[in-house]
């Protein structure tokens, strides 16, 4: 049936409008670009909609876990210098060890 067809058009439509609307919303964007971004939905294909939200989807997701991101890179670090300390250690025991055998 070719209403199907508008019917799933509109659907896809209303689906990534809501995800734009709440992605814009959640955006650490100025409100300016925001603003700039609304005004040209209405000229955009569902599929420039979709790309922009992947973006949008992605920067979100990347502004989240940026503090995660540094902590997790702070405990690295920490476990790095960790093993160098240990592994100096164990290479002057290690010294002393053959020098005990000479």
């Amino acid at each position: 049936m070719p209403d199907d067809g508008i019917q799933d058009v509109k659907e896809n439509l209303e689906f990534h409008a809501k995800k734009l609307a709440v992605l814009l919303a959640a955006s650490f964007m100025p409100k300016g670009v925001k603003e700039a971004l609304v005004v040209l939905l209405p000229l955009m294909s569902i599929g420039h909609m979709a790309r922009l939200a992947e973006i949008l989807e992605a920067k979100f997701v990347n502004d989240k876990t940026k503090a995660i991101d540094e902590e997790y890179k702070q405990k690295l670090l920490e476990l790095a210098r960790e093993f160098e300390k240990a592994d100096a250690t164990r290479e002057v025991e290690l010294i002393k060890q053959i020098d005990a055998l000479i």
